[in-house]
C-alpha cells in the first residue's frame, strides 16, 4: 500500500511538471541561495535514511556475530569510489549488480506463491506503519531533482520500488505476521521456508551475496542523487555525505523513527508540491503582468 501510494505520487508530480526537474523549480521559485540550503536539507535525508537501510546489514549473513562494520564499511568504501567516478560509473555499477539480486529475489517469489495465506495480506491498521511505508518508498521523487533534460529518469526506480513493495507483499503472505515483526529481516526466513530446490540452507551463500549486492545499488544510487542535488563532486562533500549515512546507522535506534519518517514526508512529499504550485502561480503572475 505505501508502495502503490508513493507511486502514484510519483506519477502526479510527472503529469503536475512534466519537463523541468524539480531543482530548477526549487531555485526559481526560493532562490538559488534558499534553494541550495533545501537540497542539502534533502541530501540529510536521502543519508538518514540510507542509515536505516545500511542497519539492516547485520542480518545479511547469517549466525555472524559482529557482522555490521565487517559488510557495511567496504560497501561504503565501493560506493563512494563509485559515486567519486560521476553518477553514470554509479549507475554504470549497479545496472550489472543489480541483476544478482533480481532474479534471486525472482526465483525465492516464484518458489514462495504456493505458500501464500490471503488472510495474511491485509495492511496493517496502524496508519503509523503505512505512512512510514509511504516514505520509504518516495525515492522515485528524488529522481526529479537530477536531471531536466531527462524527465523519465525516473522511470527504473519506480520499477524497483514496484518490486520492493511486491517483496514485501509476498514475504507478509508467507510468513505469520508476528515471524515477519519478530524476524530482523524476514527475506531470509522466507527465502529458508521456500526450500528452493531442496538446498536452502546451501542457498544462503548466495542470498547473502544477492543482499549484499542490492544493499551496494541502494548505497551508490543514494550517493549519485546527492551528487546531482549538491553539484558538488569533490572528495569532502563524498565523504560527509557517507560518514552522516554511516553515522544515522549507528544511531538508528536513537533516532525516533516519527521523526524520520515526518522529515522524509516533509522534504520528498510536501515541499515537491507547495514548490510547484509557487511556480506555477508565479508564471500566471508574469504572464498577466505581460498581458
Amino acid at each position: 500500500v505505501g508502495g502503490a501510494a508513493a507511486g502514484g505520487f510519483y506519477l502526479l508530480l510527472c503529469r503536475l511538471q512534466p519537463l523541468q526537474d524539480l531543482a530548477h523549480v526549487t531555485r526559481t521559485v526560493i532562490g538559488p541561495g534558499a534553494a541550495r540550503v533545501l537540497l542539502w536539507a534533502q541530501a540529510v535525508g536521502l543519508a538518514l535514511a540510507g542509515g536505516w537501510l545500511l542497519r539492516q546489514a547485520d542480518a545479511i549473513v547469517p549466525n555472524l556475530t559482529r557482522g555490521f562494520p565487517w559488510i557495511t564499511i567496504p560497501l561504503l568504501c565501493l560506493a563512494m569510489a563509485a559515486v567519486w567516478r560521476g553518477p553514470k560509473a554509479a549507475r554504470a555499477t549497479c545496472a550489472v549488480l543489480v541483476w544478482l539480486p533480481a532474479v534471486t529475489a525472482a526465483v525465492i517469489v516464484l518458489a514462495a506463491l504456493p505458500q501464500l495465506h490471503g488472510a495474511w495480506l491485509r495492511p496493517p491498521r496502524r496508519p503509523m506503519q503505512l505512512v512510514g511505508a509511504f516514505a520509504v518508498f518516495l525515492f522515485p521523487v528524488v529522481s526529479r531533482y537530477t536531471s531536466s533534460e531527462k524527465a523519465g529518469s525516473g522511470k527504473w526506480i519506480l520499477a524497483a520500488v514496484a518490486a520492493a513493495a511486491l517483496l514485501a507483499l509476498v514475504t507478509a503472505g508467507c510468513l505469520s505476521p508476528r515471524l515477519a515483526a519478530t524476524e530482523p529481516l524476514p527475506f531470509f526466513a522466507l527465502a529458508a521456508s521456500s526450500r528452493l530446490l531442496g538446498q536452502a540452507a546451501r542457498f544462503d551463500a548466495v542470498l547473502s551475496t544477492a543482499v549484499a549486492a542490492a544493499l551496494y545499488c541502494a548505497l551508490a544510487t543514494l550517493g549519485s542523487f546527492t551528487h546531482c542535488l549538491t553539484k558538488k563532486k569533490r572528495a569532502a562533500a563524498i565523504f560527509t555525505f557517507y560518514a552522516l549515512l554511516f553515522l544515522a546507522a549507528c544511531l538508528v535506534q536513537v533516532i525516533p523513527i516519527g521523526a524520520v519518517v515526518l522529515y522524509l514526508v516533509v522534504f520528498w512529499g510536501i515541499i515537491p508540491i507547495c514548490m510547484i504550485v509557487l511556480e506555477k502561480a508565479k508564471n500566471g503572475e508574469n504572464s498577466r503582468k505581460r498581458y
